[in-house]
Order: structure tokens, then sequence, then C-alpha cells
């Protein structure tokens, strides 16, 4: 049998108290009835318990309900038993504790321990403060005879340790020295070289549109935070207000010459601002390849090949391989108080990745704000000018775009090639197709976004 005991004495005043007590008994062994419990464990219960049971067929139900009022009546008697017992024992205390304390030898053996206990106290507190009074004295005697001087050996440690801490401090500083000597040489060729590779495109008036990359890691991770950086910092600058309509309305605006194209959109969305962001991000594969809505299979190979996230901001480097079209993209994503800014440009040499031919860079800016009421605004403008100048649009229609230049020729058209009025016409023609361009674009966002909203943990920015 396990058995625990729970006891709890509180003063009620008036010389009284009061006790609370729970005794536990518990079978270490399971039983499966209370007439196996108590044939087992009480049998004199049991037996007694089995005289007194009148039921004619002695069913096993009414035995069980006997049984158990029987243990119950049992379990009074001994709790009455118990009280009785302890009401006996506390007279007994009380009287032997009266007795006593009345006892006049025992008072006065008490009155002499207190008293004896006291001067011991006194004594030994005395001798604890003059202990520590000579402590104070020796210790000025010592530096008095001593002076300030200290012994040779612990300056010899001390010297020695900071030696040791000094070589240590000189070894990592050279180091660092080293190491920083060497990367802003390397941050120097970096430059250098982007200086001798650009010069202003003037249709962006990008100063830097040609990046490269370097193939050293440490130079890598710079040249992808100044990609952020630059990204970022020039937003306002493409994005000002004043480049888009007043009012909140949808516009579609195309420049397109031989120095490349500008477009500058802006759209209104029945949407939040973080759907339309993880759309556009989608759009411009900037988390890889997948399938987007309308299409049963890729369009191309798009390969992340550096992704980055902290606080609020995303990059992400992708290399894209659509037919014979191959692009290296820098991403970024950053939430700013009023918008959500998404922006990418090509990159046009990597040292850690075979050489590609490219006739044209890319730029694009993008910010989403909320205007209320579910709808959010979309402005964006995009840059596509090429790498090579050239001195017509004739020319320039001809080597990157000829399924343009030619749709013009075969158009019964009265003016002469090479004249200003051609000119003026395939100026026209560029623009009707950019145009044609941002439709189907603007077609396929909308699609894409009802997928979004439809499947928001399919996609991410």
């Amino acid at each position: 049998m396990n058995q625990c005991d729970r006891n709890e004495i509180r003063f009620i005043g008036d010389g009284k108290s009061i006790l609370r007590a729970v005794h536990i008994t518990e079978p270490r062994n399971v039983f499966s009835s209370i007439t196996d419990y108590i044939k087992t464990l009480y049998p004199t219960i049991y037996a007694d318990a089995l005289v007194n049971f009148t039921s004619a067929d002695s069913e096993i139900p009414p035995l069980e309900q006997y049984l158990r009022r029987a243990m119950l009546a049992n379990g009074i008697v001994y709790a009455k038993n118990y009280l009785t017992y302890l009401d006996e024992m506390v007279a007994y205390v009380e009287e032997t504790m009266s007795s006593k304390s009345n006892d006049p030898n025992r008072l006065r053996k008490l009155a002499y321990d207190r008293d004896t206990k006291r001067v011991q106290r006194k004594a030994y507190l005395k001798e604890v403060d003059e202990l520590r009074k000579s402590i104070v004295t020796m210790t000025r005697k010592i530096y008095e005879i001593r002076g300030t001087l200290l012994p040779w050996k612990d300056i010899a440690a001390e010297l020695r340790h900071g030696s040791e801490v000094s070589w240590i401090q000189n070894h990592q500083l050279r180091s660092q020295v080293s190491h920083v000597s060497r990367l802003a040489g390397l941050l120097q060729a970096w430059i250098n070289q982007m200086e001798l590779q650009n010069s202003c495109y003037p249709l962006s008036a990008n100063k830097w549109p040609d990046i490269s990359l370097s193939k050293q890691k440490d130079i890598r991770a710079v040249g992808f935070m100044w990609l952020t950086k630059q990204l970022i910092g020039a937003t306002d600058a493409y994005l000002d207000p004043s480049n888009f309509p007043y009012t909140h309305e949808d516009s579609i605006k195309v420049d397109w010459g031989y120095e490349g194209r500008k477009f500058t959109f802006q759209k209104v969305f029945q949407a939040t601002p973080e759907q339309v962001a993880k759309t556009i991000w989608s759009v411009n594969r900037a988390s890889g390849n997948h399938i987007l809505p309308s299409r049963t299979a890729p369009d191309g190979i798009v390969q992340v090949l550096h992704a980055a996230e902290e606080r609020n901001q995303r990059i992400s480097y992708v290399h894209e391989q659509f037919d014979q079209s191959t692009q290296r993209v820098f991403h970024v994503r950053v939430y700013q108080s009023d918008r959500i800014v998404i922006a990418y440009r090509t990159i046009a040499y990597d040292e850690a990745l075979e050489p590609h031919t490219h006739n044209e860079s890319f730029q694009e800016w993008n910010e989403i704000r909320d205007i209320g009421n579910g709808v959010c605004l979309h402005r964006s403008m995009v840059f596509t000018e090429p790498r090579k100048q050239y001195n017509s649009l004739e020319e320039y229609m001809k080597e990157l775009y000829p399924d343009v230049y030619m749709s013009a020729t075969n158009t019964n058209y009265p003016h002469t090639i090479g004249s200003a009025a051609w000119d003026q016409y395939l100026h026209r023609t560029l623009v009707s197709h950019g145009i044609a361009i941002a439709r189907s674009y603007y077609q396929f966002v909308a699609r894409v976004l009802e997928h979004v909203q439809a499947y928001p943990n399919l996609y991410s920015y």
C-alpha cells in the first residue's frame, strides 16, 4: 500500500487552532473491482460484510454497492477513532508543557542561558571588529614599508602578458591591413574596368549602364551592395511624380528612337500593394523558373545565382535564357514608409560565368502605393538601350528589330526609304509597336494578379 498524509494547522484566535488533514491510501496493484480490492487487502471487513449481506440472488452490482458502503462506514469509524486519539494526545502535551513551564528550576536555567549567549555574542562582535581594525592597520603598515613598488615577479608577469596581448593585436591589425589593402586594390581595378566600359547613355542618363561583377567573393559582395544602393537611390529620380499623370488613371507613354526605348506606365489595380508586388516580382522572374498562368510550360530557363533578404529588402541575381537571348539580371525589392519599390537591371559582364552575347541593356523601376479602398497605384519606368551607337533609326531597326522593320517595309507607303518622312514613319511604327507591347504586358499582368489573389501562398516577393 502507498500512503500519503497532508496536514495543515491554522491558528484562529482565542487559543484555538484548526486542523485540516488528508490521508490517502492507494494499492500498489490494480484491481478490476471493489470486491477483489476489499477481499485482498481488507479480508476482515470483507468477511463481516458477507455475514451481514442479505441479498437473495447475490448479484454482483448489489454486492459491489454494499461493499462500497461498508468501506465508507469503516473509514468513518477509523476517522473518528483517529480524532479521539488526537484529542487525547493534545491534552497530554498541554498538561506536560504546563507542568514544565511552571518549573522554577527550568525557568532559572533558561534565563541563565539567555544571559550567557548575550554576553558571548557581544564578545564575538567585539573581537570581529578588533580583527577588522587590525587588518586595516597592518595593511597600511605593509604599504608604508613596501611603498608603491611591486615584486619583480609580478612586474615580469604583467610585462609578459602585455607583450603577448600587443603581439596578438599587432598580428590581427597587420592581417586586417593586408586584407583591406588587397580589397582596395581589387575594388579600384573593378571600378576602373567599369569606367572603361561605360559611357553615359543619353536616354536614361545613366553613367553606369553596363555593370561588371568580379569573381572575387569579397568584391562580388560589394558589387551586390553597390547595385542595391544604386537602384534604390535612383528610384526617386526616375519615378518622380512629374513624369506621370496627376490623376489616378491608366497611362502608357512610349519614347522610342535609335538611342533606345523608354516606357512610362501608370496603372490602377483593384488589389493590395503586396499582391501587385508579388505579381511584378513573379512576372520579372526574380524568384526563378516557374509556370505562370495561361502557360503549360516555362517559356525559358531562369536560374537564381544569388539571393538574400534582410530587414525590409530582398535581392535576387538570376541567369535568364529565352530562345537565343541570354541575360544576367539583378533584382531588388524594398519596403519604404509609403510604398513598395521593385527594380532590376541587367549585368553586362560576370567574371564567374561564361561570356554571353547581349545587344541591349535593360533597367526598370516600379513603385506600388496604396491609395485606399482596396486600390493601389502602380508606376513603372523601363529603359531598353543598345550597347552600341547607331546613326539612324533604320540602322537601329535592321540590326535589333528586323521583324518590325520588315513589317514596315512591306506596308505600301508613298515616301522614299531613307527620307525624313520615312524616318518619321519608322518612328511611328516603333511607338505603335511599343504601345502594343505595353498593352500585352498589362493583360498578362492582370492574369497573373488574378492567380496571385486566388493562390497567394504560391508566390513570394
